[in-house]
């Protein structure tokens, strides 16, 4: 193994209105050190269609980069992440953005996207219910996010997969 990165991610509402406190964290190592911890707090707006096949979430934050020399620790994100199940079920569009502002790249913007698109076989009517598993793909598309440090990925990325998901 070379790397372990990890978000942790997490709301509160204590109040009926579809906003949130968001607070998150993300980072971890691999074998040329760790990621560069970062500590996350905001708000964050969530909406759901009452059979819950729709869902959407944008989420504002404010961003402390704990590895960053001193006047590059503060930044800012901006998430959204989404859901649709199509289809009576057999499909599912989802996916997340990602633009968060960090000083110390060239252009200050890092931007992630992972739009994945998902054939679900538990839909299918003569499979059982009980095979979550899903036949699908997800497309990378990045900018200054992998090792930009030293400019080598000052620029945009879309890096195909192709997946099998087990959903539990």
């Amino acid at each position: 193994m070379m790397s372990a990165y990890v978000e942790f991610a997490r709301e509160f509402r204590f109040w009926k209105a579809p906003v949130a406190i968001h607070i998150e964290y993300n980072g971890g190592l691999s074998e040329m050190g760790g990621y560069d911890d970062a500590y996350l707090g905001g708000i964050a707006y969530n909406w759901a269609s009452e059979d819950f096949k729709k869902t959407f979430s944008v989420q504002g934050m404010y961003r402390f980069l704990a590895r960053q020399a001193k006047g590059y620790k503060h930044s800012w994100q901006l998430t959204t992440v989404w859901g649709i199940n199509f289809a009576k079920g057999l499909c599912t569009f989802s996916g997340y953005t990602d633009l968060a502002f960090d000083k110390k790249l060239n252009g200050w913007l890092v931007f992630t996207s992972e739009p994945q698109f998902w054939f679900n076989l538990d839909a299918l009517k003569k499979v059982d219910d009980d095979l979550n598993l899903s036949i699908g793909t997800e497309l990378e598309l990045s900018h200054n996010f992998v090792w930009p440090t030293d400019g080598i990925n000052n620029r945009f990325y879309a890096i195909p997969t192709f997946a099998l998901k087990w959903t539990f």
